[in-house]
């Protein structure tokens, strides 16, 4: 039989060999190197597998989801899992680990950056000297507010609006120590608050200030000594005083140290031989100038001065009348007496005093606006 060859195909290059005279495999360029499915390319320990000047793409890379290849200590690559939420990537000197933030601070797997409460110290802050930390217009947005200047301070400006420097002017004023100054004549009547009848007083201490209740009908603020508080009183004694201000000087208080002249008259007034007594225009009234003498009729001398003009007003005068008991004008009537006589006017009258009755003087309130006050004295003089 005839042996059939094939002549040999002098142009082909294989692109996978041995390299001669070496234990190298060579895939040339343009060769492929193909593991079939189920097969494995194997690096015993020791062994290197090295890609000098190549490529090894992503996806021929078998690696967990979430996770990353980091060196180890060995100098290999090794799969560290970076998926749970919140978690960063941090050096610590050696290596990197997968760590959640502190508590001052969080982050969500979106990249939201959330500073807790409080978190934020004064030490972590920075603020120019004389500067306030403040919230602007814009919310949400702060900026640094100068109160350096002496005395000021931050003011609001009114609602959605950033607050300015100011310093305290007006009435009041502010240093830089916080003492607060009132300028002079700047308190007025409407800022104080007193009850009714109260005045304000200085009290012991220094500087400070008391409420003094002087609503008693006449009484008034008098002073208790050098350093002392000062006390409500009302006048009593020898003279009282009504809430009109009218003053009145009791019967028998005027004695005869007291008379720069007239001793004579007021030695007889002393004596009981003789009394007086003052009308204004708000009394109603009816008053013993002399005590009744028990056995004898008596010689009365009379003197009244005006102390104030008897003067008609919205209806009457005031109405005076001398005499003495069951007989009230036996002196002077109260329709002639006085009327219209000037303040300081003197009048003198005598009559004959019935024992066992007292010498008077009666009156009746002025009314209106109508005037009228009086002062008489009465000499009587037994005569028997």
């Amino acid at each position: 039989m005839e042996e059939f060859k094939m002549a040999a195909d002098t142009t082909y290059r294989p692109l996978t060999y041995r390299r001669a005279g070496g234990d190298e495999s060579v895939i040339a360029s343009g060769g492929k190197l193909i593991i079939e499915s189920g097969g494995t390319i194997e690096v015993e320990s020791g062994g290197i597998l090295s890609i000098a000047d190549g490529a090894l793409a992503a996806p021929d890379i078998a690696l967990a989801q979430g996770s990353i290849l980091v060196g180890d200590s060995g100098g290999k690559a090794a799969a560290l899992s970076a998926k749970t939420e919140g978690r960063i990537l941090i050096g610590d000197g050696t290596t990197i680990a997968s760590v959640a933030m502190g508590t001052d601070a969080t982050i969500t797997k979106t990249g939201a950056l959330t500073i807790a409460a409080k978190a934020v110290t004064a030490g972590k802050m920075a603020a120019a000297v004389g500067t306030i930390l403040v919230g602007t217009k814009t919310s949400g947005d702060v900026t640094a507010l100068d109160i350096s200047a002496k005395g000021a301070f931050a003011v609001g400006q009114g609602a959605g609006e950033t607050a300015a420097a100011k310093t305290m002017s007006g009435d009041v004023t502010m240093d830089e120590t916080g003492a607060v100054t009132i300028a002079a004549k700047a308190v007025e009547n409407t800022m104080i608050a007193l009850a009714a009848g109260t005045i304000a007083v200085g009290t012991k201490t220094s500087g400070d200030v008391t409420a003094l209740n002087i609503s008693a009908e006449g009484a008034m603020a008098l002073g208790q000594g050098a350093g002392e508080t000062v006390a409500a009183y009302t006048m009593s004694g020898d003279v009282t005083m009504t809430k009109g201000g009218v003053a009145s000087i009791g019967a028998g208080k005027v004695t005869s140290a007291m008379w720069s002249a007239g001793s004579g008259v007021a030695a007889i007034l002393t004596a009981g031989l003789g009394g007086s007594a003052s009308i204004i225009k708000t009394d109603t009234t009816t008053k013993t100038v002399v005590a009744a003498h028990g056995t004898k009729d008596r010689a009365v001398l009379v003197v009244a001065t005006v102390d104030e003009i008897f003067a008609t007003g919205d209806t009457s005068r005031t109405l005076v009348q001398v005499g003495e008991t069951d007989t009230l004008n036996k002196m002077w009537g109260n329709a002639t007496f006085p009327n219209g006589l000037a303040a300081g006017t003197v009048l003198v009258g005598a009559f004959t005093n019935t024992s066992t009755k007292v010498i008077t003087v009666e009156s009746v309130a002025a009314a209106g606006t109508g005037t009228g006050g009086v002062s008489i004295v009465a000499v009587a003089i037994p005569t028997t």
